[in-house]
């Protein structure tokens, strides 16, 4: 979030809802300019950002676990281990699939490939898009379990 805040106060982000702004394009009338690299680097950095948020643990997952993070029980004992912190007792439904093998071991793919996945998809705005549903879907996942 620090990071994120650092680069919303050095990027022109006020252009558009200052007062400066309004009084001049109420003077001069609507100007359109061509984009301007002030504008883009920092929205690039932003995703850079992001990416770089879900690249690490990915990469973490793979160096510390490797094949056996994604194709042992690890995510399951996971889930278990979060609900018994939390002193809370999962549905039945919940616990047929937290007991399925293939479900949690196909969700550990899933989870390390989005992972990895997304910063090679930062630079196409198609990639931007479907990765930005993807991680909706993906922290909807982890809510629910």
């Amino acid at each position: 979030m620090l990071w994120f805040a650092a680069l919303v106060g050095v990027s022109p982000s006020s252009d558009v809802l200052s007062v400066d702004a309004y009084l001049r394009a109420r003077h001069r009338g609507r100007v359109h300019h061509f984009p301007s690299p002030a504008y883009g680097v920092p929205v690039r950095m932003g995703w850079l950002l992001l990416a770089s948020i879900y690249f690490v643990p990915g990469v973490a997952k793979l160096a510390t676990g490797g094949p056996r993070w994604i194709f042992s029980d690890n995510l399951r004992n996971r889930a278990w281990l979060e609900w018994h912190g939390r002193a809370r007792q999962p549905g039945p439904l919940l616990c047929r699939v937290v007991e399925s093998r293939l479900l949690m071991r196909s969700a550990a793919l899933v989870t390390v490939v989005f992972e990895i996945g997304f910063v090679l998809m930062v630079p196409s705005r198609r990639g931007r898009r479907v990765m930005t549903a993807l991680s909706f879907v993906f922290h909807a996942g982890i809510w629910v379990v």
